[in-house]
């Protein structure tokens, strides 16, 4: 998934309408990152449907909300956690750091 960060001038233009061309395409940029996240919360929310720790999963998504980690990442982080582990082996580093976890140096 891309993270993209957003410029001022695109706010701008959304919040006044001008251009309406380009007002138009931000709204739809926005709509569809709002859909993405409503479809993913909506999804742990079917009936039937087990998820083996909801919990995490949803803190694992207000991590993703809130900072630059990927839903991956923010998923790892909360879950190691949860199960108390001391640090995260990884050799993506920088994706964590955001999350307060330990890393682990593989050395």
């Amino acid at each position: 998934m891309k993270r993209v960060f957003v410029d001022t001038n695109i706010f701008i233009r959304y919040l006044t309408n001008d251009p309406r061309d380009l007002a138009d395409k931000v709204e739809r940029f926005f709509d569809l990152a709002q859909r993405i996240y409503e479809c993913l919360t909506a999804i742990l929310g079917i009936p039937g449907l087990e998820v083996s720790d909801i919990g995490v999963m949803e803190e694992a998504l207000e991590l993703y909300k809130k900072t630059s980690a990927d839903l991956s990442d923010a998923y790892v982080a909360v879950l190691s956690k949860k199960v108390e582990a001391d640090a995260v082996a990884t050799f993506n580093e920088k994706h964590f750091k955001d999350l307060d976890v330990k890393i682990y140096a593989l050395e």
